[in-house]
Order: structure tokens, then C-alpha cells, then sequence
């Protein structure tokens, strides 16, 4: 639904995009994102139900937030004009978007407020909104091959959240910990993370995707591992700006790294993670899937760590 767009009287359809753009930079979360675009709209957050009222509406939806909850051009609206205000303000973004956004949101019109679920029963909206797959689609269908595979599975979260680079350490600490001592599931496993995380780009940037700094942010945390494997993919097949899905770690990502001159940290900061995993040949091709449920997370754990110094007698 992000390409079905109608701008809100007085603003362009550039003015949309320049919006749209600073938001994806910033960090907000998809949810944020489409607070602010459903108040920019003439279409989103319920309004094509309206248009189409009396007529009966049904709509099957493919959900990509992290809440789980169905949103979309004929489903009501449970956000507000403050709430996209406080969403373009808590990123220091106010003062940035197009002045005919801002004029917009702050004028909040009661006739541009998107129509919430008590407007739809009052007004004998007929809309039936059918969720047809979300992240735990994905997440258990992940699941369900694994166990073919023989492997011990958990789902972790379908619902993940977060930094990038952050998320990605975080679950490199996970997967370490399953190596380590078979906490939270017995290797050989894999533990599966749903949800959608975000990248905040403060100055130039180079090329990459969430997925992309999720998997060198963990590799940092993996290196010499020669039983973890870890990879990250967008289930629409593309990652940010580009045509790479994601990519893929393991205990030996840095030293390969390393051997060709690349600095993953250094990438990283510079948010060029599509140029890291082209080099080391570890990105993720899919091409377009025609479908998104955001993004798919696997940290596969071959075994246990065999803990040399600790065999070693006293």
C-alpha cells in the first residue's frame, strides 16, 4: 500500500517523497512511518473505505508492521495528527520535511483526520479486512523446514525491534550462548527472529540495508565461531536502496575480511555494508518476492564449543 498514494490537499507528490526519505533515514519504525504518511494522504488509513462507501469493501492484507496489526487504505485508523507530529519531532525532523507537511499536520483539520474504528460503525462502513500472512507466517513456516531438516528449532521473536548493528550483536550473543551451553535450545539448531529493524543515517552514507549491517554487526561478535552461521533477509527480497535480499556470517566472515583489506567496523559506520558482503561474495540475491512480511533472521548453531583450555588438567 506505501506505492498507493494520493498526497493530502496542498501537498505534492514530492513533497511526499522528501518526507518519506527523511523518515526512512532517521530511524523510525515502521509504524512511525506510516503514522506520518497516513496523516499525508487522501487515501491511507481508512479514507479509500469511505470513498467507496456504501459499496462493501474486501480487503486481504499482507501485514509488514511489527504490531501485527492490519493497516492499510481500508482499515481505521487508531493514530492521530499529534501522533505524526511527535513522530517527526522526536527525530529531529520537523523543521527538515517540506513546509506544506508541516502546515498540514500542525493545522490538523478535523477533516483530514484520518476516520478511526467508531467512524466506521457509525457511519455503516462495510470494509472486512482479512490478514493473509504476517511475520509469524514466515517465522513458522521457517520452523516447520528446519525440523525436516532435523534440526531443534526456536522461534525467538517475530516481533524484533532496533538498531541494526544492535539487534545484530545482541543475537550474535544469543547464538553464542547456544553454542556455549546449549541455552536456549540444543545445538544442532536454529533459532528463528522475525520483525523489522532500522538504520540511522547521520551524515553521507554508503550503500547497504538493515539486514546487511544486522549480519556485520554480529560477525564482529562471532568471529572464530566454526559452529554459527547467521543470516538476514528481507522477505520482499530487498534490502534499503538496493538489490541485495541481505547476507550471510559465519566465525570467519572478519578474518576473510581482513585478508582483503576490509574493515567491517569501519563499513559499518559508513553504513556501506552492500560493498563488505559483495566483496566476501556473502550477499543474499532473491530478486523481488511480491510479498513482504519484513524480514527473516537465522542463527544456525552446527554443535557445542569444544572448550579447549577447559579440558586441560589442573
Amino acid at each position: 500500500s506505501a506505492l498507493m498514494t494520493l498526497p493530502a490537499r496542498g501537498i505534492s507528490l514530492e513533497d511526499v517523497r522528501e518526507t518519506t526519505d527523511l523518515l526512512l533515514k532517521c530511524g523510525a519504525e515502521i509504524q512511525e512511518i506510516n503514522a506520518v504518511r497516513k496523516h499525508i494522504s487522501a487515501i491511507k488509513g481508512g479514507r479509500l473505505a469511505l470513498y467507496a462507501h456504501p459499496a462493501q469493501v474486501v480487503s486481504l492484507i499482507v501485514v509488514d508492521e511489527v504490531r501485527g496489526l492490519p493497516w492499510g487504505p481500508t482499515v481505521p485508523d487508531t493514530t492521530t495528527f499529534k501522533d505524526a507530529e511527535a513522530v517527526l519531532k522526536k527525530y529531529n525532523i520537523w523543521d527538515k520535511v517540506p513546509k506544506s507537511v508541516r502546515r498540514h499536520i500542525e493545522r490538523a483539520d478535523p477533516e483530514w483526520e484520518t476516520p478511526k474504528q467508531e467512524d466506521f460503525k457509525r457511519m455503516g462502513v462495510r470494509a472486512y479486512n482479512i490478514v493473509l500472512a504476517n511475520s509469524e507466517t514466515v517465522c513458522t513456516a521457517a520452523e516447520r523446514r528446519a525440523r525436516e531438516l532435523g534440526l531443534n528449532t526456536l522461534i525467538l521473536s517475530t516481533v524484533m525491534e532496533g538498531e541494526s548493528r544492535e539487534v545484530g550483536i545482541a543475537l550474535a550473543g544469543v547464538a553464542r550462548e547456544a553454542e556455549r551451553s546449549g541455552r536456549p535450545v540444543e545445538p544442532p539448531c536454529v533459532i528463528i527472529v522475525g520483525g523489522e529493524t532500522t538504520v540511522t543515517i547521520i551524515g553521507e552514507a554508503g550503500e547497504g540495508g538493515r539486514n546487511q549491517e544486522l549480519v556485520l554487526g554480529a560477525a564482529l561478535k562471532i568471529e572464530g565461531s566454526r559452529n554459527i552461521v547467521i543470516a538476514s533477509v528481507g522477505t520482499d527480497g530487498t534490502d534499503g536502496p538496493t538489490d541485495i535480499a541481505g547476507g550471510i556470517v559465519d566465525g570467519q566472515t572478519v578474518s576473510r575480511a581482513v585478508e582483503k583489506g576490509i574493515d567491517i567496523y569501519d563499513e559499518l559506520m559508513k553504513h556501506n555494508s552492500s560493498y563488505v558482503l559483495k566483496k566476501l561474495g556473502d550477499a543474499i540475491y532473491t530478486g523481488p518476492t511480491g510479498t513482504n512480511v519484513m524480514d527473516l533472521r537465522l542463527l544456525i548453531i552446527t554443535g557445542r564449543r569444544q572448550d579447549v583450555e577447559a579440558s586441560k588438567p589442573l
